[in-house]
């Protein structure tokens, strides 16, 4: 399987109660280009609000999907190494 397969796989079996197919694959798509996605990238990406966009990342990287790195406005979310 190539990184992106096994990464949607993982995301689906852990993250599903937060987020769809489509929108999931467009998340692993964006991290795996850009590296990291900040709280109002997610926002966009994902078609949630900022408010809910807090949450799911919060909730992702208490499950091990995302790792964050800085605080505040300069807050990003990577996928784990």
């Amino acid at each position: 399987l190539t990184l992106e397969q096994r990464l949607l796989a993982a995301w689906k079996r852990d993250g599903a109660d937060l987020l769809d197919d489509t929108r999931r694959a467009a998340l692993i798509e964006r991290l795996l280009r850009d590296g990291v996605i900040n709280k109002s990238a997610y926002a966009d990406v994902c078609a949630v609000s900022p408010a809910t966009a807090s949450k799911h990342l919060a909730a992702f990287t208490d499950r091990g999907l995302l790792a964050q790195s800085g605080t505040g406005p300069s807050t990003r979310y990577r996928l784990p190494s």
